[in-house]
Order: structure tokens, then sequence, then C-alpha cells
């Protein structure tokens, strides 16, 4: 599955509702991990396609979030998807590519859960 097949298929279960503004219509997946930091290693960045670690914006939004920080983003990825679950597939990502937990602003809810390597 590629990038656009991910995007679609969430786009549609989420009812194409902007994760910022709560509008309806067109999204447009958002990386929170930048393509920068999966460069080189194709898995990587299919991993940083994953829903879990995306944010769906419409195009407005989408206009505005890239100044948005690392660590907000990523809030409202535990906000939909719990820490668990968003701190789950950091890890995975994270032992692909270790350098990428230090390059990586984590917030603070999950900051400790991602890095201790412990479950709660």
């Amino acid at each position: 599955m590629d990038r656009r097949e991910i995007a679609q298929r969430e786009i549609i279960k989420r009812g194409g509702i902007c994760d910022l503004c709560g509008k309806k219509g067109p999204l447009e997946m958002h990386e929170i991990i930048e393509r920068s930091k999966t460069e080189g290693d194709p898995t990587l960045r299919l991993c940083s396609y994953a829903p879990e670690v995306c944010l769906f914006v419409c195009r407005e939004c989408h206009d505005t979030v890239a100044p948005v920080r690392t660590a907000d983003a990523l809030h409202i990825c535990v906000m939909r998807w719990g820490k668990e679950i968003v701190g789950d597939r950091l890890r995975m990502m994270f032992a692909m590519r270790p350098t990428l937990a230090y390059e990586v602003e984590l917030p603070q809810e999950i900051k400790e859960y991602v890095l201790s390597g412990r479950r709660d």
C-alpha cells in the first residue's frame, strides 16, 4: 500500500472531518515525522504514513499546520488514538532508526512512555 492509498482509506474512515478545525470536506494527509527524517529508508517512510502519526486536515489548515511544533501535532494524535498506540508506533520507528528518537520532539504525555520502553 502506498501513501495515497493509506490517506484515502483513513480520510474515508474519518468521514472527511479535519483534525484541526472540525470542518467536513476534502482532506490532505500531513506527515508529522518529516520526510527528510525518513530519507533513504522506504520501510521507515511507509511507517511515517501510519494514521497514528499523521494529521488529516483541510487545505486551509494544512497551510497553517507546517509551523506547528511536532510535539503539538503528536499531542493531537495521542488524543485521537491514545498514548499506547501512538507511543508504540514511535517506538517501532525509533527502533528502525535510533537517531530519530533525538530528532523528534515528543509531547510530555508520551515522552517517558516511548523512551522508557515499558508499558503502562
